[in-house]
């Protein structure tokens, strides 16, 4: 997919990023129990090319920032440090993505006055966007923890509110307990 493309379908996504309201945010996460989060204390951006805030890109989309700051203020209430020089003990990185999505909802048999008529089906399409973070472990270069969330979009107005929201329950659940 070119950068281009790869941009319209972010704006895309983050015009009605996880909208439907923040309670249909669906949150998971996954993390490496081996690994000993006590140690980490400070983190960089994952230093890529296709993907992420050092991705080479002139100019970062407004969602792109919004994400960014989420993530970054999120993981400095965790006591996690950005640093600008010298080795991190964590990469960090986030991925989106969106899928078109079809519900079929099938009611049964409706009556009228003289029996029935066939099966009321209602189907809905829409998309489905997802924003995911995944913090890697420099020195073992590994991934030690993933949380995303997912929901359906469709609420534009909420943009900024909704980024926030879900970037914030994702890193709840990090560290581990």
């Amino acid at each position: 997919m070119n950068q281009r493309k790869t941009r319209v379908l972010l704006m895309i996504f983050f015009t009605g990023l996880l909208g439907a309201g923040c309670s249909s945010i669906k949150v998971q996460t996954h993390y490496d129990p081996t690994a000993d989060f006590s140690q980490y204390r400070t983190y960089k951006w994952l230093p890529q090319k296709s993907m992420g805030p050092s991705a080479g890109m002139k100019k970062l989309t407004p969602a792109e920032e919004q994400i960014i700051a989420a993530v970054e203020r999120e993981l400095a209430a965790k006591g996690l440090q950005k640093i600008g020089k010298g080795k991190p003990d964590l990469w960090i990185t986030y991925h989106t993505r969106i899928r078109d999505k079809i519900d079929v909802t099938r009611y049964g048999y409706r009556y009228w006055r003289h029996g029935p008529r066939g099966r009321v089906v209602e189907v809905r399409r829409y998309k489905e966007g997802a924003l995911i973070i995944d913090i890697i472990d420099r020195r073992a270069k590994q991934l030690v923890w993933r949380g995303w969330a997912s929901s359906v979009l469709n609420n534009p107005a909420q943009v900024n509110q909704t980024i926030d929201k879900a970037v914030q329950k994702i890193l709840e659940k990090f560290p581990p307990q």
